[in-house]
């Protein structure tokens, strides 16, 4: 094996800003039986693997929960909830990052779709 190659794994889990009904605008909630998958949980995992990123990964369940900024709600919103929601999950979890996976957009979304997720990557 070569010694300049690092091994790296990482492992996933979802969250989204859809209750199961309608869009929370940029709220994103935990899609994960969270009394299970606690925050010490994802710590002892990570230390009990060594080199593993523990990531959540936004995004939807193809057509079902598209990427959509909802009537009456600017990007601005979208992206200052986005943000300090995202923000906290990460922080609270003890993630080590965000995956971004859309696959579908609602109608008229895709420049609202790099906008929105291209500010918040930023702050």
């Amino acid at each position: 094996m070569d010694n300049s190659l690092n091994l790296h794994n990482s492992c996933f889990s979802c969250i989204r800003d859809y209750d199961g009904i309608n869009s929370t605008k940029g709220k994103f909630i935990p899609y994960w039986d969270t009394a299970k998958v606690t925050p010490e949980v994802i710590t002892n995992f990570k230390k009990g693997y060594g080199a593993v990123n523990a990531l959540v990964s936004i995004g939807n369940n193809n057509s079902q929960f598209p990427f959509k900024i909802g009537p009456g709600m600017g990007r601005d919103a979208w992206i200052a909830d986005a943000t300090v929601s995202l923000t906290g999950i990460v922080r609270d979890y003890h993630l080590d990052g965000i995956d971004v996976n859309y696959e579908d957009f609602g109608s008229g979304q895709q420049g609202n779709f790099g906008h929105c997720t291209g500010e918040f990557i930023k702050r």
